[in-house]
C-alpha cells in the first residue's frame, strides 16, 4: 500500500499483521504514528528493517495497562493485583 488509504484499507492492513503510518494532513512532513496490532507489535522476525527508535524507547519504559469501560471491578483488582505481583518481584 502506497500513498493515502482509506480507513477500510488501513483496517484491512492492520488485520493482515502490517503497520500503518497514521497522520492527520497529507501534506505534514516527518509526522505520523506508526500504528500495529498489539499482537504483533514489532515483530522483530516479520520485519527486520523496521527501525522504530521512540517506540523501542517508551516500551521500555512505560507500561500499558488493561482497563476498559466494560471491566467489572473484579477485573480492575484482578490486573491491580498482578501488576502489585510484577513491582514486588521486581520486574
Amino acid at each position: 500500500m502506497s500513498g493515502l488509504a482509506t480507513v477500510e484499507e488501513a483496517l484491512a492492513a492492520l488485520r493482515a499483521g502490517r503497520p500503518v503510518l497514521v497522520t492527520d494532513d497529507e501534506h505534514r512532513e516527518n509526522e505520523g504514528d506508526v500504528v500495529l496490532a498489539a499482537e504483533v507489535a514489532y515483530d522483530r522476525e516479520r520485519w527486520p528493517e523496521l527501525a522504530l527508535p521512540n517506540s523501542e524507547w517508551n516500551s521500555a519504559r512505560l507500561c500499558s495497562i488493561p482497563l476498559f469501560p466494560d471491566m467489572t471491578l473484579a477485573d480492575v483488582d484482578r490486573v491491580v493485583g498482578a501488576i502489585e505481583d510484577l513491582l514486588e518481584k521486581g520486574a
